[in-house]
C-alpha cells in the first residue's frame, strides 16, 4: 500500500494529469496516487492508475483509450481482460477470414493457371494431330499414286495426280483450319448411278 509520504509516480504531463482527472470525475470517490502508462494493447492504449477509494483503501483502475477517441475506465483488471478478449477473438476471427480470402485467391489463381495450361496442352496436342493426319496422308497418297501406276492402268497417272493434288488441297485446308474432307472420287457416269 502506497503511503503518502513515500514517493509515487504523481501524474505530471499533460495527458496524464488528463487521464487522472477522468478517473477523479467518475463520481466515485477514487484519489488518484498513481499513474502508468500508457502501454499499447491491440489498437487501445491502457493506462494503470492507482488510487485511494472512498473507503482510503489502495485499489487499481484501468483506463482504456480507444481508437475512435473514446476512453473507458475499468475498476477491475477482470473487466478490461474480459474485453480485451473479446477484441482478441474478434481479431483471430478477422485474421482467419482474411486467410480465407487469401486462400480462396490462391486457389482461384491455381485453377486459372491449370485451365490456361490444359488449353496450351490441347492446342498442342490438335496440333500434333493434324500435323500427324497431314503426314499420314501425304504418304498414303504417295503410296496410292505409285501404286495405280504400278498396276500400270491406261488413266492410271491421272488418277495418281488427282489422288495426290486431292490430298494436297484438303491438307492445305485442313492445316490452316478447315474441316477436313477426304478424296471424292466421282462415279463413273456409265454405271448409272
Amino acid at each position: 500500500m502506497a503511503d503518502t509520504n513515500e514517493q509515487v509516480k504523481k501524474p505530471t504531463s499533460s495527458k496524464e494529469l488528463s487521464i487522472a482527472q477522468l478517473v477523479e470525475e467518475v463520481g466515485i470517490g477514487d484519489k488518484v496516487l498513481e499513474i502508468y502508462g500508457p502501454t499499447q494493447v491491440a489498437d487501445s492504449l491502457v493506462w494503470e492508475v492507482w488510487v485511494k477509494d472512498r473507503y482510503k483503501e489502495l485499489a487499481t483502475r484501468f483506463v482504456e483509450e480507444l481508437p475512435d477517441d473514446g476512453t473507458k475506465i475499468y475498476d477491475t483488471f477482470q473487466q478490461i481482460a474480459v474485453r480485451l478478449n473479446i477484441r482478441y477473438q474478434q481479431t483471430l476471427s478477422r485474421a482467419g477470414q482474411a486467410e480465407w480470402e487469401r486462400q480462396k485467391e490462391l486457389i482461384e489463381i491455381q485453377a486459372k493457371h491449370s485451365l490456361q495450361s490444359s488449353d496450351i496442352i490441347a492446342r498442342r496436342t490438335d496440333q500434333v494431330g493434324r500435323l500427324s493426319l497431314t503426314g499420314f496422308g501425304f504418304v498414303a497418297s504417295i503410296l496410292i499414286s505409285f501404286y495405280v501406276i504400278y498396276i500400270q492402268s491406261p488413266y492410271a497417272s491421272w488418277a495418281a495426280a488427282y489422288v495426290f493434288i486431292s490430298f494436297v488441297a484438303n491438307a492445305g485446308r485442313y492445316l490452316l483450319g478447315g474441316k477436313f474432307e477426304g478424296v471424292k472420287i466421282p462415279k463413273p457416269w456409265h454405271t448409272g448411278a
